[in-house]
């Protein structure tokens, strides 16, 4: 091997911070990270649709259409239905004709729950199944088109962004254009179709009316853009938290070598306060929006009837179309705000779409798809380095080759041996053709390997990486990943099978892998419920009057069907009685509507706050809880990174629900219907008998509705859980399937992944379409039952006016929204679920206790090291032994290197002296003390740990140093600087920006 020149990381005057003006060398270095600001339009999303999926979606939307019309259409017989009842109580109508048209406005209630059934059901069986196919190709194509981006692509990016668009934005796409454009078009056609009713039974009343609804608009447009300001920076403040926790967990053996965790847990705690201040003025704002939005609502309706006296008294109107008027606005407003979470999702879906179509329409300039460059008929395997200089396009300031010469010929045997940031690793790289270099060439076999087929370059290469990656599957499948692109990847299995046991052996890692079973104690609801209770005890006053502002808002539905019966009522009297009571019970409408603007803002702000605090705590508690177990803990498969990080955001967020919003939303619908229920047992007890039995047909109709609304996102990203796990981990180590050339066979591994959630998707669009259509057609049936008995109590001379409306809309009205109590089932199952998980985590003591003041502390150190007949298995392989009775004696000042084949117990010797474990039988002394006698952070401060993988945490060089430091150790700069000197970093961080004060964050270490 012959080199020129020297590799960059070696002396000061090589390594430079350097400015690229060459357009040559920018031309590279951009064509390898450059990517086009792509903005697709939301029609863009279809282009993956076929002909079939056009002809269901349009199928779809015509069904959709008479959906939403069926809905107004039914406040037209309402209204009629009203007239017959007033004429009738003016005795006007004969109680044959009375008799004859009620009968046939039910039969008209029973033809639209029909209608209704049948229109829902498709309407959403189509467009589900329509967005389980496009979007399932969308998937296809982004992996595809991932796997074929050159390396410079992912470092600029990072994985995690490509992880983020596999698991969370391909599920936005799918959200925006599956069942929620049929339901966005039925509501958008009610709209129009309640608009036409309106206008056209009193256009004077709908202008009266609607009056209001730009003042709403602009009203929630308002508090929408600052609620969603603070939200984005409680979601920006989070993802700062989560930072520090994932490193944190996923370096865990760093941490507890220092005995960081309490600081640690320091530092997570102030990135979450600033999120629950942001979370505090969120919850706060949302509290003035229901209140103001609520007090404009019941203003409109002290507008409606007070105005519908006045055209009643004048003889432009009867009562009948004052409340088909009423009742077609009311529909038109509460479609315009089913739309409005719809429209978020549909531009959620563009935006997204934007990244992902950016993606799939990046053509790199290191394609290992493409088809291009020759393949040599016979390979000897000499590699050439000739003038090469490199930059990482990610970091161009800094060089990290520097017209670098080597020559390796065919059979030798060559380490690369330099400082850290030298660039050994970078050289690999370039063989590879991970990256092009900004000058010179690279050969192999005399040719340049620009030219030659990218594929077919990587298969004449094996490569094991400084940090080996084992993909989610068995040893054996692993073993198998190398033969890809070899004259052995489709020989029989059998044959296969000798190779790998083979190969196993060659690098002393035939071994089983067995997992252990744990048993878990399962708290109780009542046990759960006292214990997040305490946690939250400092709010304890604004639960209480959260809740009865919860309590008031209940209530005041009950109080609005009693005044409705009157008003109704009083469309039925002479005109000096209609005009005086309809002017009283307007301002009662006034008065309701301040009470509910005042319940709801307190009801807001009391669970913003409380909730805020205590999601601060529980995610606090819980990390400083996951900190303080031992490595064990962390060592089982449920406690990978994601899981722990994931639960961290998840488990506070789902119990916070539960405890604060959701369970004053629970107690408000309760009052409700128990409120509603006593109202109308007191006015007219023999139809509100009639009417209770449909509440539960009701109740279970709008559970059904509301988890289907809801459902199919929580649903579909269930099913695709495993297919994205396999995508997040290929190209989370793309550099490794690179090498492999995995590419095609981790697409079509994928592909493969999702043919089940795919069945999963179908099915939910078939049966799960069929709950939605029976709770949507089970309104009119309610109402048919409600009228026909009605109107039989009515003809008897019974119930009047005002009996037979206020029991009406006091029981069915208010049955129909509280459907939304069991809408919060899966909440409550998950919220038990987390809060179990971390009283768990939190009452969980380990052994090996980080915060125990128990045992022996010494002050001074020999480093006198024993191994007496020491014993250890892993806790997560007890039948696997490591250690089989080492002994073992280090004294101090010795140098001792432990050296065996992987997986002989050379790093479980180490974690033991840190008491990462401890042993099962034998002894490990330091200066002659047991270890399991010392107290573990006194023994840990005695101790430097440099582990195989280093870490660097999300601060500056600086910090990151500190980080070892003692507690009260005061380190000046120029201890900083002489301990970099020491390990040969120095003059490397040097050249770095800023140098010492350059942070992590800002660059990709790569070596």
């Amino acid at each position: 091997m012959t080199t020129e020149n020297e590799i960059v990381g070696s002396s000061d005057e090589d390594v430079a911070v350097v400015q690229i003006n060459d357009p040559i060398h920018e031309k590279i270095i951009n064509e390898q990270i450059h990517t086009e600001d792509y903005k697709i339009s939301y029609w863009k999303l279809y282009s993956y649709a076929k002909k079939q999926d056009w002809v269901l979606m349009i199928f779809g939307l015509i069904c959709a259409a008479i959906a939403g019309a069926a809905v107004p259409a039914m406040t037209i017989v309402f209204g009629q239905l009203l007239d017959s009842f007033n004429e009738f109580q003016r005795k006007q109508l004969p109680e044959d004709e009375f008799t004859h048209q009620i009968n046939n406005f039910t039969l008209i209630f029973v033809y639209l729950s029909i209608v209704s059934f049948f229109t829902n059901y498709f309407f959403m069986a189509c467009w589900a199944a329509t967005g389980e196919r496009i979007t399932r190709r969308i998937r296809e194509e982004y992996l595809r088109a991932v796997l074929r981006q050159n390396i410079a692509y992912f470092d600029k990016l990072g994985a995690g962004e490509v992880t983020t668009r596999i698991t969370n934005d391909t599920h936005l796409i799918q959200d925006g254009i599956s069942e929620k454009v049929s339901m966005a078009f039925s509501f958008f056609i009610q709209f129009i179709a309640s608009l036409v009713i309106a206008f056209t039974k009193s256009w004077k009343l709908t202008l009266a009316i609607f009056g209001l609804v730009p003042i709403m608009l602009i009203n929630g447009g308002i508090f929408n853009k600052f609620i969603v300001k603070h939200k984005t920076k409680v979601l920006n403040y989070c993802s700062n938290a989560a930072i520090i926790a994932e490193e944190s967990i996923s370096t865990i053996r760093t941490a507890v070598a220092f005995s960081q965790q309490k600081n640690i847990s320091k530092i997570y705690e102030s990135k979450l306060e600033n999120a629950k201040k942001a979370g505090i003025k969120s919850g706060t704002l949302n509290g003035l929006f229901m209140g103001s939005m609520n007090f404009f609502i019941y203003l409109t309706y002290a507008l409606a009837f007070w105005y519908g006296s006045t055209l009643i008294i004048s003889g432009q109107a009867t009562p009948g179309i004052v409340v088909n008027v009423f009742f077609s606005v009311l529909i038109g407003s509460y479609s315009l705000n089913h739309i409005m979470p719809d429209i978020l999702a549909f531009n959620s879906a563009q935006g997204a779409g934007n990244k992902i179509f950016e993606t799939i329409n990046r053509i790199s300039p290191i394609n290992i798809e493409s088809e291009e460059g020759d393949k040599l008929d016979k390979v000897d395997g000499r590699i050439q380095l000739k003038n090469v200089s490199f930059v990482y396009p990610s970091r161009p300031e800094i060089k990290t080759l520097k017209n670098v010469s080597l020559d390796i010929e065919p059979g030798t045997t060559v380490a690369l041996v330099g400082s850290s940031g030298s660039g050994k690793s970078t050289i690999v790289s370039l063989v590879l053709r991970f990256y092009d270099p900004i000058e010179g060439e690279i050969l192999f076999d005399g040719r340049a390997i620009k030219g030659l087929n990218l594929k077919w370059l990587r298969r004449q290469m094996s490569l094991v990486g400084q940090e080996p990656v084992l993909f989610n599957t068995t040893i054996k499948g692993n073993v198998a990943h190398g033969l890809i692109g070899s004259i052995y990847e489709n020989i029989d299995e059998d044959k296969k099978h000798e190779m790998i046991v083979e190969a196993s052996f060659s690098v002393s890692e035939h071994n089983d892998i067995e997992k252990g079973i744990i048993l878990d104690y399962q708290y109780t609801s009542w046990e759960l419920f006292k214990k997040i209770g305490k946690i939250n005890r400092p709010e304890w006053y604004l639960i209480f009057i959260g809740l009865i502002a919860s309590f008031t808002c209940g209530i005041v539905y009950p109080l609005f069907a009693y005044i409705f019966g009157k008003v109704i009522n009083a469309f039925a009297e002479p005109v000096d009685d209609l005009r005086k009571d309809a002017r009283f019970w307007s301002l009662m409408f006034l008065v309701v509507a301040i009470i509910i603007m005042i319940s709801s803002f307190v009801q807001g702000f009391c669970f913003g706050v409380s909730g805020e605090n205590l999601i601060l705590r529980i995610r606090s508690l819980s990390f400083a809880a996951m900190l303080r177990q031992d490595i064990s803990f962390f060592d089982k498969e449920i406690n990978n990174v994601g899981a722990l990080t994931s639960s961290l955001s998840m488990n506070a967020t789902e119990i916070s629900g539960l405890a604060g919003i959701t369970f004053g939303t629970i107690l408000q619908i309760l009052s409700t219907i128990i409120v509603g229920i006593i109202i109308a047992l007191i006015v007219g007890w023999k139809l509100t008998l009639v009417v209770m039995t449909t509440i539960p047909l009701l109740i279970i109709a709008g559970y059904y509705r509301f988890a289907m609304m809801s459902g199919f996102k929580a649903r579909t990203q269930k099913a695709h859980a495993k297919s994205a796990q396999l995508a997040c981990e290929g190209t989370a180590n793309i550099r490794t399937v690179a090498s492999l050339t995995r590419e095609e066979d981790l697409w079509k591994l994928y592909s493969k992944n999702l043919d089940e959630p795919m069945k999963a998707g179908y099915r939910n669009a078939i049966f799960g379409s069929i709950t939605y259509g029976i709770s949507s057609s089970v309104n009119y049936l309610a109402n048919a039952l409600a009228f026909w008995y009605g109107a039989r109590l009515f003809a008897e001379g019974e119930y009047d006016l005002f009996r037979f409306f206020t029991v009406f809309m006091a029981v069915l009205f208010g049955a129909m929204s509280s459907g939304r109590i069991f809408s919060y089932a899966p909440d409550i199952t998950k919220a038990k679920a987390s809060a179990n998980s971390i009283m768990k985590l939190l009452e969980s003591v380990p052994k090996i206790d980080a915060w125990s003041k128990n045992g022996e502390k010494i002050e001074n150190v020999e480093g006198h090291i024993e191994f007496s007949k020491v014993c250890f298995r892993y806790p997560t392989r007890p039948n696997i032994s490591v250690l089989r009775g080492l002994n073992l004696e280090i004294k101090p000042g010795q140098f001792a290197a432990l050296v065996g084949p992987s997986g002989c117990g050379k790093s479980t010797t180490v974690g033991l002296i840190e008491r990462f474990y401890d042993v099962i039988s034998g002894k490990v002394k330091i200066d002659g003390i047991d270890i399991s006698t010392l107290n573990v952070n006194n023994l840990r401060e005695h101790i430097s740990l440099v582990s195989q993988e280093p870490s660097l945490y999300d601060m500056t060089i600086k910090e990151n140093i500190l980080f070892g430091c003692k507690p009260n150790q005061n380190s000046t700069q120029e201890d900083i600087e002489r301990v970099c000197k020491e390990a040969n970093i120095h003059d490397f961080i040097v050249t770095l920006p800023e140098d010492f004060y350059f942070l992590r964050a800002c660059a990709k270490m790569q070596t």
